[in-house]
C-alpha cells in the first residue's frame, strides 16, 4: 500500500459539527417536507485516500429533525507498520478536541475568540458560542485491522472493528462495552487521558492490509457482520476450488453498537490513516487479492487503455465473448504481482477489482438501506429505528493531501479549511482523487 504524506487537517474541523448537537443547523430536514441536504464531507476512498463525499439528498417529510444534544464520536485508526507519528499526534489534538467540544470558544461581535472559565458562562461582549457546549458524549475507538478476507496473511491480525478497550486489558475508564462516557459535570480531563490511551494502544503491528472504511461500516452500518469467515468449496463438482464464506454473526460487535450509538444521536466519524484504503469485498473468491501466486496472471491489454471498458478482464479468466483473443492481448502484458501493491489500480493492473465500491461506505453514512450482493435491500444500522437524519452523521478524513488544496492562510496568519463545496468549485477533487468509479486517477501526480 503505498505511502502518502500525512497532513494534519486539523480536528478543528470537527468542533463545527457540534453545531447540529446544540441547535438547528441549515441544510438540516424539517418535518413538514424537508430541505436539500448537506454536501458529504471529503472521505478516504476505496483506493486512494481523499474520496470526495457525495452531495445530500432532499429533507424527507415528517423525518426526524436532525437535532440532538448527544454526540457520539468514533475514531477509526490505521495502526499498521509505521503509523506511531500519526498516532501521537492524534493524541495530542484529541485533548483540545474534546475540551472545545465541551467548553467551545466564544466569538464577539467584532471576530474576537475567547474561551470561557466553564460551559454554563456567558459570553462576554455580546458574543456567542461557536456552537453549544457537548455535554452528553460517547468515545469509540476502532482499527482497521481486518484481517486480510481469509487469504494467508494477518491471520492474527483481525481487531474485527471491536473497541478498542475490549481487545486490551490495561486500558481504564472504558463500560464494559469499550465505549467512554461523558456526562454533564463528568470528568473532562479523564476523559481525554482515557482517550488519548486508547489511541496509542492501538500500536503499529496491525494489517498491512488496511480496511478503515470497512472497519467504519462494519461497526455503524452492517445490521449482521458476519462472525467468521470460512473456506468452502465453490462447488460440489469443484471441491478443490476454495471460497470464503461468510459465517455467523458478530454478537460481541452488536453489542459495543448499541452501548456507543444512542437512539437519535448525532455521529462523528474521525478515519486516521495515511495509506490507500484496501477494503476487499469478503466471500466468494476475492479472498485471491492477497495471496502471493495469484497475480502471474495478466490483465489484458485493454485495461491499460480503459478499466471501464468490458474488454478489460484478467487473463486468468475465461475468454469473453466480442473481445479480442487472449493470445494477442494477453502475451506481452506484464504480471502485476507485488504483494504491497495489491490495492492500488487494481481494474487497470490486474483486469480485476476485488474492492468493495466507494458508493458502499456513502451510503452506509448517507442512506436508509444498504444494498446486499444479491441486490436486495436491507436496513442501514445507522438509521434502523428511525430516530436520527442523515444530516446528523459527518466525516472527517485525515489523511494525506497536499496542504495547499485544502487550506488557506488568512490575513492574521490563520488557516483556514476548504468545505466541500470550495473543493468542489475549485475541482480540487479531480486532482486529488480522480473518479474512483471510473477509474481514473488523481491528475496530481503527488496523488497517484
Amino acid at each position: 500500500m503505498k505511502k502518502l504524506g500525512w497532513c494534519v487537517a486539523g480536528l478543528s474541523t470537527l468542533f463545527l459539527l457540534a453545531a447540529g448537537c446544540g441547535g438547528a443547523t441549515s441544510g438540516e430536514p424539517s418535518g413538514e417536507g424537508g430541505t436539500s441536504g448537506s454536501a458529504g464531507s471529503g472521505g478516504s476512498g476505496a483506493g486512494g485516500s481523499g474520496a470526495g463525499g457525495s452531495s445530500g439528498g432532499g429533507g424527507v417529510g415528517g423525518e426526524p429533525q436532525g437535532y440532538s444534544s448527544q454526540l457520539d464520536l468514533l475514531f477509526v485508526v490505521d495502526n499498521s507498520a509505521g503509523t506511531h507519528v500519526h498516532h501521537e499526534r492524534l493524541a495530542e489534538s484529541v485533548g483540545d478536541l474534546i475540551r472545545r467540544l465541551r467548553n467551545p470558544d466564544c466569538i464577539a461581535q467584532h471576530g474576537t475568540r475567547s474561551t470561557p472559565a466553564s460551559p454554563g458562562e456567558a459570553c462576554p461582549n455580546g458574543g456567542e458560542r461557536v456552537h453549544a457546549p457537548v455535554s452528553d458524549l460517547n468515545v469509540g475507538v476502532i482499527t482497521s485491522s481486518l484481517g486480510a478476507g481469509g487469504s494467508q496473511y494477518c491471520d492474527l491480525q483481525d481487531d474485527q472493528a471491536h473497541l478498542v478497550p475490549t481487545l486490551a486489558d490495561s486500558l481504564p475508564g472504558a463500560s464494559a462495552d469499550g465505549v467512554y462516557e461523558l456526562r454533564q459535570g463528568g470528568d473532562v480531563e479523564g476523559l481525554v487521558g482515557n482517550v488519548q490511551a486508547a489511541i496509542r494502544s492501538t500500536g503499529q503491528s496491525g494489517c498491512g492490509f488496511e480496511m478503515p472504511l470497512e472497519a467504519m461500516f462494519r461497526f455503524l452500518s452492517d445490521p449482521a457482520p458476519y462472525a467468521t469467515l470460512a473456506h468452502v468449496p465453490c462447488s460440489s463438482s469443484d471441491p478443490g476450488n476454495s471460497c470464503i464464506q461468510l459465517q455467523g454473526t458478530d454478537d460481541a460487535l452488536l453489542a459495543q453498537r448499541r452501548a456507543f450509538l444512542r437512539p437519535g444521536s448525532t455521529v462523528a466519524v474521525v478515519m486516521v490513516g495515511d495509506e490507500n484504503d484496501c477494503s476487499v469485498t469478503a466471500g466468494g473468491q476475492y479472498w485471491f487479492a492477497f495471496e502471493p501466486d495469484v497475480f502471474a496472471a495478466r490483465p489484458t491489454k485493454t485495461c491499460d487503455i480503459d478499466p471501464n471498458d468490458s474488454c478489460c478482464y484478467s487473463c486468468a479468466q475465461a475468454q469473453v465473448a466480442g473481445c479480442p483473443s487472449k493470445d494477442s492481448e494477453c502475451i506481452d502484458t506484464p504480471a502485476e504481482g507485488e504483494v504491497n501493491l495489491r490495492c492500488w489500480d487494481q481494474k487497470r493492473r490486474m483486469g480485476i477489482d476485488f474492492l468493495y465500491p466507494v458508493d458502499r461506505y456513502i451510503g452506509g453514512l448517507r442512506k436508509k438501506t444498504i444494498t446486499q450482493a444479491n441486490g436486495d435491500e436491507i436496513a442501514n444500522a445507522l438509521f434502523a429505528d428511525g430516530t436520527r437524519s442523515p444530516n446528523q452523521v459527518h466525516f472527517l478524513t485525515l489523511g494525506g493531501v497536499p496542504a495547499d488544496y485544502i487550506t488557506e492562510t488568512q490575513a492574521d496568519g490563520s488557516i483556514r479549511y476548504r468545505d466541500n463545496s470550495e473543493l468542489t468549485g475549485a475541482g480540487s477533487w479531480s486532482q486529488l482523487v480522480g473518479n474512483p468509479s471510473t477509474y481514473q486517477p488523481p491528475q496530481d501526480s503527488f496523488m497517484v
